[in-house]
């Protein structure tokens, strides 16, 4: 019987695979599969799942306190200020508490609805910028191993910042892919996307502080010490796009200047403190083992992690390709970064 059964997803698999390849769905059939899917798969688990994460109860109270309190720029859990956590996700979880106007002590459900929603616009992003690369339907495929992973799964169902980073993420590195991959792109097209890379980075702070622009400058910093030029790093017109980026980060600053006593951002804390504070709260890279980002990305990659290694060997000898390139870079310096801080 389960003979049966395997050969039976097989023949459903190797149909489905011949049909795409055949007539790859259009842009807009894609985005609503891929909308249907991640609600599908995530929706029951923010219904039922109760909190998991050490995290989420802080941030669903604190959240919740912002509208009890009216302290928007002071949220608190337990009467202490939240200063390592940026504002944007009490903020954005207030919002749909109080448009769904849930009593503060109801269900969790409510300040989850956020991570699913930003998840969900991730997929589709993801989706929509990778098309123009590597065409529709290894995009769609890729969208769709992003959206099925454990760990983005996991996430979309808990009330903290990491899934809403995550369409920043995506954004800033896809458009920052494009830059790189695309040299012949010039005049108000390039200027376009320097513009939303920047604009993208700065967004990311309001929920996770300096996280994502890190990311975006060890790959930039990697791949200019790989091609041993500064091209990229002239595409992105720093001198312009550093202080769009802060003028964008102004909510997360203003924030942290209302938590502190002297009206200054940072200016009371200590060396470690601050280092907290500008990544978002990730202090747990500072106590893990060394070895257990390169685990988390193997496990978290399933079902997809047992081609990683033959995918890796087969894609090194065509890494000439500069969004080959670029995929490497995004694989393996985020994780040797950690790697480093652990």
């Amino acid at each position: 019987m389960l003979g049966r059964f395997v050969d039976v997803l097989f023949a459903l698999g190797n149909t489905c695979r011949a049909g795409l390849l055949t007539s790859p769905p259009r842009g807009r059939v894609a985005v609503l599969f891929l909308a249907l899917l991640t609600f599908g798969a995530y929706l029951p688990s923010l219904l039922i799942l109760p909190a998991v994460d050490r995290t989420e109860p802080l941030v669903a109270v604190a959240s919740r306190g912002v509208l009890t309190s009216g302290e928007i720029l002071r949220p608190a859990y337990q009467g202490q200020l939240q200063t390592v956590r940026p504002a944007g996700t009490f903020w954005v979880q207030a919002l749909t508490v109080a448009l769904a106007e849930i009593h503060p002590q109801n269900s969790i459900a409510t300040n989850r609805l956020p991570s699913l929603i930003a998840t969900t616009i991730a997929v589709i992003l993801m989706f929509l910028m990778l098309r123009q690369l590597i065409g529709v339907l290894a995009a769609l495929v890729a969208s769709i191993l992003v959206a099925v992973t454990p760990i983005i799964a996991l996430h979309a169902n808990l009330a903290i910042a990491e899934p809403l980073t995550l369409p920043a993420i995506i954004g800033a590195q896809l458009l920052l892919m494009r830059l790189y991959g695309r040299l012949s792109e010039s005049g108000w097209q390039q200027r376009r996307l320097v513009f939303a890379f920047w604009v993208t980075l700065g967004v990311s702070t309001w929920f996770n502080a300096l996280a994502v622009p890190l990311l975006s400058l060890v790959t930039l910093i990697t791949l200019s010490a790989w091609d041993r030029n500064l091209e990229l790093i002239r595409r992105l017109q720093p001198w312009f796009g550093a202080p769009l980026m802060v003028v964008v980060a102004l909510p997360w600053l203003i924030s942290l200047s209302a938590m502190s006593s002297g009206g200054a951002p940072l200016a009371e804390f200590s060396f470690r403190e601050i280092l907290d504070i500008l990544e978002g709260g990730q202090d747990a890279k500072f106590d893990v083992v060394p070895g257990a980002y390169i685990l988390t990305l193997v496990v978290g990659f399933i079902p997809s992690a047992y081609l990683l290694g033959p995918l890796l060997q087969a894609q090194w000898s065509q890494r000439q390709d500069r969004v080959i390139r670029f995929a490497f870079v995004w694989l393996l310096a985020p994780i040797c970064a950690l790697e480093l801080f652990s």
